[in-house]
């Protein structure tokens, strides 16, 4: 499950024996995206493998923090979107909701609430994830099967879903960029397929998608050695007015007839929430907004 309404009723999410990708621009919320789907497979006990290739294994764990249990970094007054929907589930409105966040980083003894918050929960989530750093650029997919192979013989632990972030920044060919590319992607599908896994990965957009209304299949840098692979792809696209809003939209490409949806949804990373709420986009969305649209970010 990811946690997205309209994704789940069509299957969109990750499954075994396939790549699932997300698509976002640079700074678009791509780790956000994966950690939505790693903290509802947690939610389900499943377990759940997170490499990282650009960011700290704290820094990830921070997030987690924030997406598991609603963690803000200070104390303030985040707001959201509540989409009004109608019988048939399309949207008629918008109310804005105001969160009051239980706990901040910024609290006072903080470190002893989160070390309560975690015993309370390690058995049922915290003990089901398991998040891992490798230099960027270093990692192949030869060392990374060898580390799950070490992680199932030392700690027992064989996840259900891998989550790559992201497998452009392993270990290339830069002399055949492109070919190396398109090898990690086949290669890492394979490992899937071999491990009976589901697999989560992110990319980046190419600078084109940055003008683009909404990132389709052809704004994927490099895009064909990695569509040619993947079984979903979920792009996340928002204008700079969206983004004031806490909204963005995901459009969905994938192996079925039920694809090239539009998806509305409302965020708010202060409380690490990748979605609040969602809806399918509307026909009349850019006027309620008040914004013709504008750059993506």
């Amino acid at each position: 499950p990811t946690g997205i309404e309209e994704l789940d009723r069509r299957g969109f999410g990750p499954n075994r024996k396939a790549l699932w990708l997300g698509v976002a621009n640079t700074k678009g919320g791509k780790t956000w995206m994966l950690i939505q789907l790693a903290k509802m497979s947690l939610m389900h006990r499943l377990r759940v493998s997170h490499i990282t290739l650009e960011m700290s294994e704290g820094r990830a764990a921070q997030r987690y923090f924030q997406a598991l249990f609603g963690v803000s970094k200070r104390r303030e007054i985040h707001r959201t979107i509540k989409f009004k929907c109608d019988e048939l589930g399309r949207v008629i409105g918008f109310d804005d909701v105001a969160i009051s966040p239980r706990l901040t980083l910024d609290d006072e003894g903080i470190r002893t609430k989160l070390e309560k918050v975690v015993d309370k929960w390690a058995i049922r989530q915290l003990n089901n994830i398991y998040i891992k750093q490798f230099p960027t650029g270093a990692l192949t997919v030869h060392q990374l099967e060898a580390y799950l192979d070490n992680l199932e013989a030392t700690q027992r632990f064989t996840p259900d879903l891998l989550i790559i972030d992201y497998p452009d920044l392993m270990k290339t060919d830069t002399d055949n960029f492109r070919l190396a590319l398109d090898r990690i992607y086949m290669d890492l599908r394979g490992l899937a397929i071999k491990r009976n896994i589901a697999l989560a990965v992110v990319s980046q957009s190419h600078r084109g998608a940055a003008r683009a209304k909404t990132v389709k299949g052809d704004n994927v840098a490099e895009a064909y050695s990695k569509i040619a692979h993947a079984d979903v792809i979920v792009t996340l696209t928002s204008t700079e007015a969206e983004k004031k809003l806490g909204l963005a939209r995901l459009f969905v490409i994938g192996r079925n007839d039920s694809d090239g949806i539009t998806i509305l949804i409302s965020q708010q990373y202060g409380i690490g929430s990748f979605v609040c709420d969602s809806a399918i986009m509307p026909g009349d969305y850019w006027e309620r907004i008040g914004s013709e649209g504008g750059e993506e970010t």
